[in-house]
Order: C-alpha cells, then sequence, then structure tokens
C-alpha cells in the first residue's frame, strides 16, 4: 500500500492529462500464472486491493482528476474518447493479430499468429477467428455490463433509445435488489454505481448478463 501511495505521488507529479489504475488479473498460461502457482508472485489481500483502490480515487481526485470510470481519471475535458466507445457498446474496429471489432452487431476476433494474419491479408482475405453476432438480451446485457462502468451510469434514455424499452421493463428485478443493497443508485434519469457498487463492480454488472 505504501508503494502504491508513492506511485500515485508520482504520477501525479507528472501532470498526465488521462490516468488508469487497474488491479492485476493473473490469466493463465502467462509467466505470472506460473510464478504464481510455484509461489514467486506475490499479490495483494483482497483488503490490500480495496484500500488501494480507494486510495487512488482519493488521491487522484484531490489532485484535479475527474472520476469517470470504475479505473479511469482525467483532467477536465481529456476522458478517453476511444475507451468511452467501448462503454456505450458502440460499434469499432481492430486491425492486427488479436484485434477485437464489433461492427454490424457481430464481435470478431482477429487471429493471433502475425504470420497467419500476414498470409490472410495478402490473400485479400479477413483475418478473423472466430466471430459472433451480439443481438437481443446478450446485447442489452452487454449494454448495460459496460454502461454501468461509467460513473454517470446507463441513462434510460439512451437504453430506451436503443433497446424501445427502459432498464427497469428488463431488469426490474435485478435493480430492486441492487438498490436495497447499497450498491446501485436509480433515479428518474439514470443508473449509476454506489461507492459500495465500485467495490464490487464486476458482481453487479454480472446480474445483468443473460
Amino acid at each position: 500500500l505504501a508503494s502504491w501511495h508513492d506511485t500515485l505521488r508520482r504520477a501525479v507529479a507528472l501532470q498526465p492529462e488521462h490516468l488508469s489504475a487497474y488491479s492485476l488479473i493473473v490469466e493463465p498460461d502467462t509467466p505470472f500464472a506460473t510464478w504464481q502457482r510455484e509461489g514467486r508472485l506475490s499479490l495483494p489481500t483482497e483488503e490490500t486491493d480495496v484500500a488501494m483502490f480507494e486510495a487512488g480515487i482519493a488521491v487522484l481526485t484531490a489532485a484535479g482528476y475527474e472520476h469517470y470510470e470504475v479505473s479511469n481519471f482525467a483532467r477536465p475535458g481529456q476522458r478517453s474518447r476511444h475507451n468511452q466507445i467501448y462503454w456505450r457498446n458502440e460499434p469499432y474496429l481492430g486491425f492486427g493479430p488479436s484485434a477485437v471489432s464489433y461492427l454490424g452487431g457481430v464481435r470478431a476476433a482477429n487471429v493471433r499468429s502475425l504470420s497467419r494474419y500476414l498470409e490472410a491479408v495478402a490473400r485479400g482475405e479477413r483475418p478473423v477467428e472466430t466471430a459472433e453476432r451480439i443481438e437481443g438480451a446478450l446485447e442489452m446485457g452487454e449494454t448495460m455490463m459496460v454502461g454501468l462502468r461509467l460513473l454517470e451510469g446507463m441513462e434510460h434514455a439512451r437504453f430506451r433509445e436503443r433497446f424501445g424499452v427502459p432498464p427497469e421493463a428488463v431488469y426490474g428485478e435485478q435493480i430492486r435488489r441492487l438498490v436495497a443493497a447499497g450498491l446501485l443508485r436509480a433515479d428518474d434519469a439514470r443508473l449509476s454505481l454506489t461507492h459500495q457498487g465500485l467495490l464490487f463492480a464486476n458482481d453487479v454488472m454480472a446480474e445483468f448478463l443473460p
């Protein structure tokens, strides 16, 4: 935790326009996963992880950064336009090996191998390895999930414009349960995470997936 406070102090001193602060996720089949299995990687406890998250919010907002997404902070007017496309579940194109695109309701991932990617492009083919159509309940659920990552939350009007119904018409039970648990805030305009909800953001968002 002391090291994290020092990192935050040094980061603020550099005066960047934007900061992202994510907890480490150890992915399978990586050196970190091997080191963790062998006891060579020391990770923070859950309590320390929470303390680090809250310290990041406190230090960065005190330094004038807007906490506008679960893990992202920006100077006024400097939000990431790129990432806001993801958080609003809007179309995007990805280029290069492993890149993901979401266009026309289809999410497609390119091949991971650089050589296979180059060979496909040379043949005039799309170097896509997997593709999945995102529609119906899955599209609604993913839109809610990523939208709640923004601290401004999911606007009823935006959800209604996209799907023809307000969020309560689809997720009334989940919303009532999460509001009662103090994890979600609901008003006439939007749904958004409470501070407690930020700490359990993944659990809250999972409630909206089919």
